[in-house]
């Protein structure tokens, strides 16, 4: 995995999701299998980098937003890597230049549509009730599935991948 910047609430919750999905398969995360990526496009390099240099290094990653995403795209066709060929990549940001990348980028996709609106309705309740209580809300995200992740739409692998 590829994180974000630490100590915010976004990068906290998706790295937690990352270790929380390993629990829930029986899998024990290896720690240095998780960078930080620091949520920017360079940060996303870098920790590509570091995750490319290690000796078993990893045949699948999960970026954590759009900018680091792109950054490990980046370190993957400096090193002469092919996505998903050599190494399946999963990215969370779902935007629609995501379809034309080749390969095309599976990713984590959020509803942003109702996240703005619920956003909207909140900030108006709030505007006519300054004392209206606080709400935290919690939106489905979804798998919208492409071709970088190396599965078949059935999620069943289509790729062997060599270390």
């Amino acid at each position: 995995m590829v994180g974000g910047l630490k100590g915010l609430s976004t990068s906290e919750e998706r790295r937690e999701g990352f270790l929380l999905a390993h629990r829930r398969h029986g899998l024990e995360a290896d720690p240095r299998l998780v960078v930080e990526g620091l949520s920017t496009s360079q940060g996303g390099r870098l920790g590509m980098l570091r995750l490319l240099s290690l000796n078993d290094a990893p045949t699948a990653v999960f970026s954590a937003n759009n900018n680091m995403t792109i950054g490990a795209l980046a370190a993957l066709r400096a090193s002469g890597l092919r996505v998903p060929q050599d190494l399946a990549l999963v990215g969370f940001d779902d935007y629609p230049w995501a379809d034309l990348f080749e390969p095309r980028l599976t990713t984590v996709a959020q509803p942003l549509t109702a996240i703005g609106a619920r956003a909207v309705q909140l900030l108006l309740r709030r505007i006519s009730d300054p004392a209206a209580p606080v709400e935290t809300l919690r939106m489905t995200a979804h798998i919208q599935h492409r071709n970088s992740c190396g599965c078949s739409p059935e999620g069943e692998p289509v790729l062997s991948h060599e270390q």
